[in-house]
């Protein structure tokens, strides 16, 4: 039940998604959604990469935006929620 409440707040409607204002709002926003939803969840550990991605010209004509996945800066963000 979890796993697919997760997924729901990762990934959003599938016609536009869900906006990402920061990865650590991303996982906080993930794991309140699965505590709310299972009352036997007291507490939620999400661990996820920190990739930045930059924009860059598209190498066909597109009228999407198209971007990159950069080597710098990386890292994982962890976020631990608890009903405490």
């Amino acid at each position: 039940k979890a796993v697919v409440i997760l997924k729901k707040e990762f990934f959003g409607p599938a016609a536009k998604g869900v906006y990402s204002y920061s990865i650590q709002q991303t996982l906080y926003d993930m794991g309140t959604a699965a505590l709310k939803a299972d009352k036997d969840i007291l507490k939620m550990s999400l661990y996820m990469p920190n990739i930045h991605f930059l924009p860059t010209a598209p190498l066909v004509k597109s009228k999407d935006a198209v971007y990159v996945p950069v080597d710098e800066p990386h890292g994982v963000i962890h976020a631990e929620i608890s009903r405490e």
